[in-house]
């Protein structure tokens, strides 16, 4: 069924977490806002060190554990220290028989470990990493309607230690930022569970000045080469820039502009603005020049805002040399078939130069653009393929593909 069996739980778990405690709009404290490129917590002495927070007291209470109250005037749940496990909890699955006491076995190991600050929250991180990796889980559960049952214990779990939920998001994104490496060899889903469920609810959880500190830690993440990354980090990357998107507060149409002149601004931040402003307050910027170099980086965003800018003539050779540079070569053929569209080529004369290059350039560029003969609306002439077929090198499943899709024997 999947290595994601167990994550099933964790990571349903922490959208319905997100949706639940998101409506408390009142703020919550971030335990942990150290970092090089966002502002400090004011609340927290000038002088402090993460060292210190890692080598304090799991059970011991401080200021940023208080919770406040919510837009109700009611205070948030807060779990005494007292039902913090103390004694070191060992997950084996071997003597694990149901997902029931998985389970419950799991939420005091995740406890602890969330109360023991940036160490102990980053070793259950691994180990959710390493429990989704194991075969024995999968013999375990073999039926994911065996955890839909587990879903409410969880969802409360994250509520009531939701201040801790919310240290461990920005311990890892921190971690991304700053050390990348540490993902190394880690897998990319445990990570989804904050770049796709926790953050789209995150404006909604913390104070502006916290969600600054976790928007700081994503641009930062941005703007590291994506090919430099651990895979866990390139999978998630596209999240990373979404997220950035969620977490722009609303501006003006001149203060986004403003941002666009700004070189302090990184790129992926600016290609979300570019989805806000209106495209005829647009002119006299280089948006081809700002959309040519996500496209080099592979950003998917910037083919989302080549469609509503309609970019053409001479821009065209710019970003038809950014696209190659950045997707020609991937295993993603419906990239060029997006591009297309997204540029307004719609006819097979308006295609045909374009998709001749990709041709001519050999290898999976080729082939990505073999593939979408396959799929275009406005199709050569089948004698035109057939000639294709003959002059290029291509895989027997793309030849089969276009056979079909032109009626060739």
């Amino acid at each position: 069924m999947g290595k994601q069996a167990f994550a099933v739980i964790i990571w349903v778990a922490s959208i319905a977490i997100a949706l639940f405690a998101g409506m408390q709009i009142g703020e919550k404290q971030v335990a942990s806002t150290r970092t090089g490129h966002a502002s400090r917590d004011e609340s927290r002495p000038a002088d402090y060190d993460v060292g210190e927070r890692e080598r304090s007291d799991p059970n011991e209470s401080s200021p940023d554990s208080k919770r406040p109250e919510s837009r109700s005037g009611s205070p948030s749940p807060d779990p005494t220290r007292d039902d913090v496990p103390t004694e070191e909890i060992e997950i084996d699955l071997e003597t694990v028989e149901t997902p029931e006491e998985l389970s419950d076995l799991f939420m005091r190991y995740a406890k602890q470990k969330l109360y023991q600050g940036p160490a102990g929250q980053k070793t259950l991180f691994r180990k959710i990493d390493e429990l989704i990796k194991d075969k024995k889980l999968r013999e375990l559960v073999r039926d994911e309607r065996q955890l839909m049952p587990l879903l409410y214990p969880w969802v409360r779990f994250g509520f009531e230690n939701e201040a801790k939920v919310i240290e461990m998001m920005e311990t890892l994104y921190r971690t991304a930022a700053e050390e990348p490496q540490w993902y190394q060899g880690l897998d990319d889903d445990p990570l989804e569970m904050f770049t796709e469920g926790l953050a789209i609810m995150l404006p909604g959880m913390v104070s502006e000045e916290q969600l600054a500190v976790f928007r700081g830690h994503a641009e930062a993440i941005l703007k590291m080469d994506k090919e430099s990354l651990p895979k866990a980090l390139q999978r998630n990357y596209r999240d990373f820039q979404r997220n950035i998107e969620y977490w722009v507060g609303p501006q003006s149409p001149e203060e986004m502009l403003a941002q666009l002149d700004d070189p302090n601004v990184p790129d992926a931040t600016k290609m979300q603005l570019l989805r806000r402003i209106p495209a005829d307050q647009l002119r006299g910027y280089d948006v081809a020049g700002l959309v040519a170099r996500q496209l080099e980086t592979g950003n998917m965003s910037a083919l989302s805002a080549l469609r509503r800018l309609k970019l053409g003539g001479s821009d065209l050779v710019l970003l038809d040399r950014a696209f190659m540079a950045g997707f020609g070569d991937k295993n993603q053929w419906w990239a060029a078939r997006q591009y297309l569209d997204s540029t307004g080529r719609s006819t097979w004369a308006q295609m045909k130069p374009f998709i001749e290059d990709g041709l001519r350039r050999g290898g999976q560029t080729m082939v990505n653009f073999a593939r979408v003969l396959t799929y275009l609306r406005d199709k050569p002439s089948a004698d035109y393929v057939q000639g294709m077929i003959a002059s290029y090198d291509l895989p027997d499943d793309v030849v089969a593909q276009l056979k079909s899709a032109y009626q060739l024997k």
